[in-house]
């Protein structure tokens, strides 16, 4: 299996490599990419089983790299989200 990591955030330094371990760990091929266009050039590339990308990202939203990557991936699963929904639920369970 093939996923591409998207998942981005430039004040969290870590996060994407954390993900990445963890579906490596679970048997996923990872590849992790800093921003939306090099999500869609490594999907050029290569086909993926999964894209899993933060919401609130630089330069190009969440909300419209979904648009993009659905217009020439339909039959691509994408999860979206946001990890400072991801970090204010650890440190209130802290």
């Amino acid at each position: 299996m093939t996923a591409i990591n998207g998942y981005v955030d430039n004040t969290l330094d870590g996060i994407a490599g954390v993900l990445g371990d963890r579906l490596d760990a679970a048997g996923y091929d990872v590849q992790v990419v800093d921003c939306a266009r090099a999500c869609y050039a490594a999907l050029a590339d290569q086909e993926s089983d999964l894209v899993l990308m933060e919401i609130q990202m630089p330069e190009i939203s969440g909300t419209e790299a979904l648009t993009t990557l659905k217009t020439h991936h339909q039959n691509l699963p994408i999860l979206m989200v946001r990890v400072e929904d991801i970090l204010s639920k650890k440190v209130a369970s802290d």
